[in-house]
């Protein structure tokens, strides 16, 4: 199955849309699909990850929180809620 985009042409209702994005989702097409012709040859398919375990959290881990790195960042802690951000010690504790 492929993914096609593509660019709003002059003239039609598509183009209308346009001036709110440059490019739409075309459709899901398979590797005999006619829409697709123009692009041969097809590239390989995408590989994001070789080991499905990377995509599941194995909870038998440690998790080690660094306090430092959240606390010790204003920009960081601008994100806590309010009732964090002036109060460390809860924060460490939460």
């Amino acid at each position: 199955m492929k993914i096609t985009f593509s660019q709003f042409s002059q003239g039609t209702l598509e183009a209308i849309r346009s001036k709110f994005c440059d490019w739409y989702l075309d459709g899901f097409y398979d590797s005999y699909a006619r829409e697709l012709s123009r692009f041969r040859p097809l590239p390989d398919l995408a590989t994001y990850f070789s080991d499905v375990n990377d995509l599941v959290l194995d909870i038998s881990y440690d998790i080690e929180v660094q306090i430092g790195h959240i606390l010790d960042q204003p920009e960081n802690v601008e994100r806590l809620p309010t009732v964090l951000q002036g109060n460390r010690n809860l924060a460490k504790h939460i």
